[in-house]
């Protein structure tokens, strides 16, 4: 899971489903691995959401029940884009790691956001069929506000469509898909002061 797939979860179960986000708050979802407690709890849970797109791979490496399992973004899997190179850097105490070939970031197009959010509310009414109506009608008032931002997000970006975003890291490929942007990512870590040189 990721906070994406938490906000979607809480905004679509409202105060019908208790949503579990084990992840601690310093470290990046991404690249964070499970101990044995969590996985127990993933284990136990009613669903387990998964962003998909070569995000989280731990996943590949436990034991959890497929039955519970919800790739949101497996639908649109045509979709994903290729990098087209892995960058090794670090992320504090996490370590150093080469980010993956795949781009995970998929709820960064905000299109692919609600797709993902369907997944979401589709699982919830799946598990709780009672509760399908409310679970409906929450995601469309979630995909209203995510609509309503890629709208903006498209005035904005067409007031000056050739100005470059700089980003911290390389994770925006969707949004600058999205956006038709162009990126520029200078690898800055929140804990370190960039150099001259940058």
């Amino acid at each position: 899971m990721n906070y994406p797939l938490k906000y979607f979860s809480e905004r679509i179960g409202g105060d019908h489903v208790k949503v579990e986000f084990p992840v601690p708050a310093d470290v990046d979802p991404a690249y964070w691995n499970p101990d044995l407690a969590n996985i127990a709890a993933y284990q136990k849970a009613d669903l387990i959401l998964l962003n998909g797109a070569g995000y989280a791979k731990w996943i590949a490496k436990v034991s959890l029940p497929q039955s519970k399992m919800v790739d949101t973004s497996r639908k649109f899997k045509d979709r994903y884009i290729q990098t087209k190179q892995a960058m090794t850097h670090t992320h504090g105490a996490a370590g150093q790691h080469a980010h993956a070939a795949l781009a995970f970031s998929t709820w960064l197009d905000l299109t692919l956001a609600i797709r993902q959010a369907e997944a979401v509310a589709w699982a919830m009414g799946r598990q709780r069929p009672q509760l399908r109506d409310t679970f409906q009608s929450n995601l469309k008032a979630l995909a209203r506000d995510l609509q309503s931002m890629d709208q903006d997000l498209q005035t904005i970006v067409s007031q000056k469509p050739s100005l470059p975003l700089i980003v911290s890291h390389p994770v925006y490929d969707y949004f600058a898909r999205r956006y038709g942007l162009k990126i520029v990512s200078v690898h800055w870590e929140p804990d370190q002061v960039p150099g001259d040189e940058q």
